[in-house]
């Protein structure tokens, strides 16, 4: 009985010792949002993407990246249902395109797309239950010398090889937070 506890105890002490050695290593940088831009449908602070279309879209700018090949994290949080007030409990499923943002006389380009599906989180703040969280990690590629980096969010496929997703989504400037791992 006190063998099996002890060595609990010891490799919990392991494992308390090593998160605090290296929790340096573990520390992020959050980057801020300098532009924001959607068309979609503004209601109560969010932009809801909802058109028949499937055009509606949210970007987000964020520049000052810091140099280095370590990948970026994304937070999200966003709004999703499945129609025009509808129910709750929905994920939020579309594309994270990403790239290098156009600076000065120079158009961006175009690096990546990604299909992302956050979980519903069934927060008891949130009246409504539409909301949604999750994290995207953006590879670094491309992006290892750039001082900038864009983020368009769609319910269709800008590259057409799958099927937009039919659910409501909803975004806003605060709706990403970008993180930097601290070289």
């Amino acid at each position: 009985m006190i063998k099996p506890c002890f060595k609990m105890l010891f490799f919990g002490f392991c494992i308390l010792f090593l998160l605090f050695t290296f929790s340096s290593c573990l520390v992020t940088q959050e980057l801020t949002t300098v532009s924001f831009f959607s068309q979609g449908d503004y209601i109560h602070g969010w932009y809801w993407l909802r058109d028949p279309n499937f055009n509606n879209h949210a970007e987000w700018v964020f520049t000052s990246l810091p140099q280095g090949n370590k990948d970026f994290i994304c937070k999200f949080e966003v709004l999703a249902t499945n129609t025009f007030d509808g129910q709750p409990g929905v994920d939020a499923e579309f594309f994270l395109s990403y790239g290098i943002p156009p600076m000065g006389n120079m158009g961006g380009l175009f690096l990546g797309r990604l299909k992302v599906k956050l979980k519903n989180t069934h927060d008891p703040n949130d009246a409504t239950g539409y909301s949604c969280r999750g994290t995207v990690v953006i590879p670094r590629k491309g992006l290892e010398n750039s001082k900038g980096l864009w983020l368009m969010a769609k319910r269709s496929d800008d590259l057409n090889e799958f099927s937009p997703f039919p659910n409501h989504i909803a975004f806003r400037s605060e709706s990403v937070q970008l993180f930097s791992i601290k070289q």
